[in-house]
């Protein structure tokens, strides 16, 4: 009778281990889930760094004469807000959003993802500069074209104690002699570096 006491006692005890072991293992899974999917980098979340974007447009219309005429027509309010870098397949890309609106097919917002060459970025102690280059984009049905590189430049505070200056002067090293190996450790650099820019950034010039 002693040992039939005992085994209820093991499998309410078993059980309980069992209850504990799920409630330990939940939140991993969601953190690996989070972690899988794209978006903003943990580091860099909340925050951006932008650039002006001017573009045009080709709209073709009939006028009153009755002929087919195509203008460039301008994009209005562009911005380029970038949230995150990332490294695929040994190229770095800019992660955000191009916004902006148009006289014939309104506002709107585009995901873009931007591939840039090590030779686009530049950096030391007083100055980040990125260069993104040509741009084409469909905006609402619009094809941008854009009439000048979208380029970024954030100047921090000059202080020995400035965390943003300092990474700034880190991420420089890198670039003095950069080679592919390089494209994590600049993209640590450059997200590290958007985690301590506010939205909107008051230290950069475009």
């Amino acid at each position: 009778m002693k040992r039939l006491a005992i085994l209820p006692a093991f499998l309410m005890l078993l059980a309980a281990t069992s209850s504990c072991d799920k409630t330990e293992v939940a939140p991993e899974a969601a953190a690996v889930e989070q972690a899988a999917s794209p978006g903003t980098s943990p580091l860099a979340q909340g925050k951006a760094i932008t650039s002006t974007v001017s573009g045009t447009y080709p709209f073709t219309y009939v006028n009153n004469q009755g002929q087919t005429v195509t203008e460039n027509r301008q994009l209005q309010n562009g911005l380029l807000r970038i949230t995150n870098f990332m490294v695929q397949n040994g190229t770095i890309y800019a992660i955000g959003m191009v916004s902006g609106s148009t006289a014939d097919f309104g506002t709107g917002n585009l995901p873009v993802q931007i591939p840039l060459a090590l030779s686009q970025l530049s950096s030391s102690c007083s100055a980040l500069t990125i260069n993104y280059g040509p741009m084409s984009f469909n905006l609402n049905g619009a094809a941008i074209s854009t009439s000048s590189n979208p380029t970024l430049r954030v100047t921090p505070e000059q202080s020995s104690k400035n965390l943003l200056g300092n990474m700034l002067c880190s991420l420089g090293v890198l670039l003095r002699n950069p080679s592919s190996a390089d494209a994590d450790g600049v993209v640590s650099h450059l997200n590290k570096i958007i985690s301590q820019v506010d939205y909107p950034t008051p230290r950069s010039s475009y």
